[in-house]
């Protein structure tokens, strides 16, 4: 039954709006400040201001670091509205009067909306993460 759930609670999101506007939003912003790290970054190594510099550590520390702060912080408004956008459909269509009729434990129905979520969520951070892999071009 936990493969019924995810599956289907990854559908619902794959299916709604909500999902796909954040995604959009957070695509647009986190690659919004990586190229504005990469010109800054690009500007002072042109002027030569990175060679002997020691508050520089390369590209990791002046580029990664600062852009993954700045994911987190979007992951962390993220998964409450993802969270929210499940448990409102679910709301709307009927599917939670719908599971308590079920014979499924309360462990099962958490788990698999969970799973839902976190794969959602994961295929959202791999595609953030591309941001990151534009660095190695």
């Amino acid at each position: 039954m936990i493969k019924v759930l995810y599956s289907h609670t990854l559908k619902q999101l794959n299916l709604s709006q909500t999902a796909w506007w954040l995604a959009a939003i957070g695509l647009v912003v986190l690659g919004t400040i990586d190229y504005k790290l990469i010109q800054d970054y690009l500007s002072i190594a042109s002027n030569g201001l990175l060679e002997g510099n020691p508050d520089s550590a390369g590209i990791t520390d002046d580029i990664v670091r600062p852009l993954m702060g700045y994911n987190l912080i979007y992951f962390v408004l993220a998964i409450p509205l993802v969270c929210l956008q499940i448990l409102g459909f679910d709301k709307q269509m009927g599917m939670i009067q719908f599971l308590h009729t079920c014979p499924i434990r309360p462990k099962e129905w958490v788990m698999g909306k969970y799973l839902g979520a976190f794969s959602y969520l994961l295929m959202l951070q791999m595609l953030f993460a591309s941001l990151i892999l534009i660095l190695l071009k």
